[in-house]
């Protein structure tokens, strides 16, 4: 693990999970996000330690286990706080939550236990909000006011979608993306975007078309000085999959039907079972987006749900579906 320079005391990790680094004048420094899990943590330390580096202050742009993972180690060794958006903090601190939300709210399995999808679990010390639009007093806004995260000048960004609390933080002209978007070839190799709410994600990809900084850093991907393409192409996917679920459900479809339909048409393998519910959560946030614009219903037969894009023959058209 190497540090890059990309601005005046802000830095970025090598590696597949991108980690920002902001140092002030006495070389304490906040990290954006942690890494995987303790061997990535391990390994942030060394280097953190090989440039005189003291860390201070952990910033969780959302809760997945690849970005929270190594916050519990580090936070234990340095005697580190940790910041992150109300509604990421319950996974943070109870992560058996992910795996359990994955699985519809049931007992995860073995393959859902796995460090990739199961992390340590890490108090968090305060909320990485933004002031304004929120109903959280003032004084509790960030940047943080204890004397530990406000003396970078961090800005927090609304980043939701990916999750529904993801934020970004922004310093020196360097805006750290989180998971808001993924690089070009992330994108081709993996075919769509996970995010759980597509309304949302929308609008993170508007507002990031119109933000003005000199770097931006994706969590996975290139360091980029213009987004504007590589946001775009996100966009346009996630619109494509909308899209195409809504023509494919014209005649009624279950779940498991849209989802085997979009791998096919997107080039995605399901080979493993966090792989499937990854994909479930990805459909199951793309239907929702089009029950919640009405156009897409859910109706039953047979004890089986079907998701349909007719509002008014959708009942027929099922039982028509279930003759065939």
């Amino acid at each position: 693990m190497e540090l890059l320079e990309i601005a005046e005391n802000v830095y970025v990790t090598n590696g597949s999970t991108r980690i920002g680094v902001v140092a002030d004048d006495d070389r304490q420094v906040a990290i954006v996000d942690a890494g995987l899990d303790d061997g990535s943590g391990k390994k942030l330390k060394v280097v953190l330690d090989r440039h005189g580096f003291a860390l201070r202050s952990i910033l969780i742009t959302h809760a997945h286990a690849d970005h929270f993972g190594a916050a519990a180690w580090l936070a234990e060794s340095t005697g580190a706080k940790v910041y992150a958006h109300p509604l990421e903090k319950p996974i943070i601190e109870c992560p058996i939550l992910e795996p359990m939300y994955l699985f519809g709210g049931a007992n995860p399995p073995r393959e859902l236990r796995t460090k990739f999808y199961l992390a340590h679990g890490v108090k968090v010390n305060g909320d990485l909000i933004q002031s304004e639009g929120t109903n959280v007093p003032q004084e509790q806004a960030v940047p943080v006011r204890d004397g530990v995260v406000s003396e970078w000048d961090l800005e927090i960004v609304d980043l939701s979608g990916h999750t529904p609390g993801q934020v970004g933080v922004a310093v020196s002209g360097v805006l750290f993306c989180a998971d808001a978007f993924i690089g070009r070839s992330v994108l081709e190799k993996h075919g769509i975007p996970l995010n759980m709410d597509i309304g949302a994600a929308l609008d993170t990809c508007s507002r990031l078309q119109n933000q003005k900084h000199r770097v931006f850093v994706p969590s996975h991907g290139d360091v980029l000085e213009d987004v504007t393409e590589v946001v775009a192409q996100n966009r346009q996917r996630v619109l494509d999959v909308t899209g195409f679920i809504e023509e494919f459900v014209c005649s009624p479809k279950s779940i498991e039907d849209i989802i085997a339909a979009v791998c096919d048409r997107f080039n995605v393998r399901v080979k493993d079972l966090g792989m499937f519910y990854l994909m479930n959560l990805t459909v199951a946030a793309h239907v929702s987006y089009l029950m919640g614009q009405k156009r897409a219903f859910a109706a039953y037969r047979g004890n089986r749900q079907y998701i349909s894009s007719s509002p008014t023959c959708r009942l027929k058209a099922i039982e028509d579906a279930l003759t065939q």
